[in-house]
């Protein structure tokens, strides 16, 4: 019979990143996660209940008290006294921070290697802000924030986070990082656990990071910290709050988990938001905010290419829009079309056509087999156009190919439409059929009735790729008459003005 493993987290207002840590936990082998909210007052509850659809995920209450650090630890201790019984092993992690178990991330086969231990003791590794101020456009911490530090550059990397046998731990609380278990403390190598005598959450050395890690993102960008700031009331009595901030924001390595293992994850917090979008439309009645694409829908498709003449293609190993040449190896690459409905023709919509891919660019919050641009003339062109993403406001960049994997990366981060920026669109005749059936999805939820009905699985991506192409404005006033309120990843951006 195989272990059952659970993970506890205290959690507030984290709507913007819960999906992400929840997905990460999950792809990592974690048999079931409590979330104890403190009291959101966002959508973070919402999203754990959308989880909890798919996947085996938990929502529970924190405990009251006055205080931050009282009311986590009197949490603790009932998660503790709750799991008992139930599960054979727990760990207690926050919502900024990930367990990383290296190549394979896979939790049972870390746990094997410690078949002695009563409980594993596990190092942060600490990554900056990546020099962001305002929120990234991804709300991916994992793949926004990937500079960190050197395993000696901070004492905090010092600190542990704890994985222990619950028929071997006792009720009393000692910290959020080191736990009363009768047998061997060890570290991630297997040693055993040398604490420091001054500061009881700490190794006495720095950490080696072998077999694990927590990946911590402390600070994040600044706008986060200070929402931080404002949940912590341990951060804010502290006499310089700030210093909280800079001792952090500490950015020495380039370090981004492995894109087989992003996809991974990507998969579970696409179903978790499928969940949830499926949630808001069953509140939207018969009322027509927006122009619809009724009628018999005349649509073109387009082959996209790049300044450098590449083509726009998914990179099936990474999930990411990626552009090829033609000396490409193309059973690593699927096709991406563009599809412009002629009632609507300032919008483009990406496309990968197979329902077992399904598109993401860096830098883009979104993903899915369908995607929205805007067309955008370039800055003082009227013939090269670009793509902007209504979300994040920001503009699709091609790269340059490189020579030896004729591929070159899509970054979905410029501000400017300038040369390295810009497309060419190719009309094509003929193209996979299954474009017809994705036309006829999205004009299907151009039409508001459509999201109170039953939606399929196969028609999320459209429902989702029609919301998120409209304007703000016109975002804003569906929210008003359906009275509800569009997932943070939908939300767009209001018009540029650079």
């Amino acid at each position: 019979m195989s272990e059952r493993l659970a993970l506890a987290v205290f959690v507030k207002n984290e709507e913007r990143d819960i999906a992400w840590w929840l997905g990460w936990h999950i792809a990592l082998g974690f048999t079931t996660i409590c979330v104890y909210d403190d009291d959101s007052t966002d959508k973070t509850a919402d999203i754990v209940k959308a989880a909890a659809k798919s996947f085996d995920v938990q929502l529970k209450t924190s405990e009251k008290s006055i205080r931050f650090n009282h009311r986590q630890k009197f949490t603790y201790e009932k998660a503790i006294s709750d799991a008992k019984n139930k599960f054979d092993w727990l760990m207690f992690l926050d919502s900024d921070e990930y367990l990383d178990l290296g190549e394979n991330q896979d939790l049972p086969a870390f746990l094997n290697k410690f078949p002695e231990a009563s409980a594993i003791a596990i190092n942060w590794c600490c990554f900056g802000s990546s020099g962001y101020i305002t929120r990234p456009p991804n709300s991916s911490p994992f793949e926004s924030y990937i500079h960190g530090s050197h395993p000696d550059s901070l004492d905090a990397n010092k600190i542990v986070k704890s994985i222990f046998r619950l028929d071997r731990t006792s009720n009393r609380y000692i910290n959020p990082h080191h736990f009363d278990v009768e047998g061997l403390y060890v570290s991630s190598d297997g040693t055993e656990m040398q604490w420091d005598a001054v500061h009881p959450e700490r190794t006495q050395s720095y950490p080696s990071w072998v077999n694990a890690r927590v990946r911590h993102y402390a600070c994040r960008s600044l706008a986060d910290f200070l929402d931080k700031v404002e949940r912590r009331s341990d951060i804010r009595d502290a006499p310089t709050p700030m210093n909280y901030f800079k001792d952090f924001d500490v950015n020495e390595t380039l370090d981004p988990p492995a894109d087989d293992f992003v996809l991974r994850v990507r998969k579970i917090v696409r179903q978790i938001r499928q969940n949830y979008e499926l949630s808001i439309y069953s509140e939207i009645k018969k009322k027509q905010p927006w122009k619809s694409y009724a009628g018999t829908v005349d649509f073109h498709v387009y082959e996209i290419r790049s300044f450098h003449s590449s083509k726009a293609s998914l990179d099936k190993k990474s999930g990411n829009l990626v552009s090829i040449t033609d000396d490409a190896d193309i059973e690593r690459y699927a096709p991406v079309y563009g599809i412009i409905v002629k009632n609507d023709p300032k919008t483009l919509y990406l496309t990968c056509v197979s329902q077992n891919d399904f598109l993401h660019i860096p830098f883009d919050d979104r993903f899915g087999t369908i995607i929205p641009f805007k067309i955008e003339a370039a800055e003082g062109d009227s013939f090269n156009i670009g793509l902007r993403n209504p979300h994040s406001g920001r503009s699709i960049c091609w790269l340059a190919p490189d020579s030896q994997t004729h591929c070159g990366e899509v970054q979905c981060n410029r501000q400017w439409i300038h040369a390295w920026e810009q497309i060419h669109l190719h009309r094509l005749d003929v193209f996979p059929e299954a474009i017809n059936a994705t036309v006829a999805k999205l004009a299907k939820f151009s039409q508001p009735y459509s999201y109170s009905e039953h939606i399929q699985a196969d028609e999320s991506d459209a429902a989702f790729a029609f919301l998120s192409s409209r304007s703000q404005e016109e975002q804003i006033t569906w929210s008003k008459e359906f009275n509800t309120t569009l997932p943070k990843w939908i939300e767009n951006a209001p018009k540029v003005t650079l």
